[in-house]
């Protein structure tokens, strides 16, 4: 079986170069290459967990409650869903509240809703953004300091960017998807 190219992707809700990421290419690259790929996403960004527990996030409160809800929705849905919940949500949340876009966009949800809501309003949506800090800090070569952010197969090929050049990753992944299957075998 071949293995998919790992594509981690670190961002924030609210960030506008997030956002446009998100909208208007990431869904598009996991449509195309979806059997090639494994998404991974995390809503942390540069958000800042304090020693007593407290988080605070770039964008305010608006933007730990969206973090929260996301990675809520992460963990409960399937990734084709989730992502698509997401792009709804990111395009919703510049118009509408957190709690709008998150009843806006809930039909690509609608088989976890319960359980997204029950995380979301419970200590395990703040469980998931204290995971989502240390997979942010544990990520290598270099700490993350803008976002969004993107990993491939655990390594930033420039460290002095955010790997977003969406043609460079196109064609990676068009070149990923030639290689013979002997030669990426688990």
């Amino acid at each position: 079986m071949k293995l998919p190219m790992k594509l981690s992707l670190f961002y924030e809700a609210l960030c506008p170069y997030c956002q446009n990421f998100i909208a208007n290419h990431l869904g598009n690259i996991y449509n195309q290459f979806r059997g090639f790929i494994e998404l991974e996403m995390i809503p942390w960004g540069n958000s800042k967990l304090f020693q007593n527990g407290t988080i605070r996030c770039n964008h305010g409160s608006i933007e730990c409650d969206a973090n929260k809800l996301q990675s809520c929705v992460l963990e409960y849905a399937k990734m084709k869903h989730a992502l698509a919940f997401i792009i709804c949500f990111e395009r919703s949340l510049t118009d509408l509240n957190v709690e709008s876009a998150f009843q806006h966009c809930s039909g690509f949800i609608r088989n976890h809703y319960r359980r997204i809501r029950r995380c979301y309003d419970s200590e395990r949506g703040i469980q998931l953004q204290r995971k989502a800090f240390h997979r942010t800090m544990s990520a290598k070569p270099n700490r993350i300091s803008e976002v969004p952010y993107l990993l491939i197969n655990e390594y930033s090929p420039n460290p002095d960017s955010n790997n977003l050049d969406i043609h460079a990753l196109q064609l990676l992944l068009k070149k990923w998807k030639r290689i013979p299957r002997d030669y990426l075998i688990k």
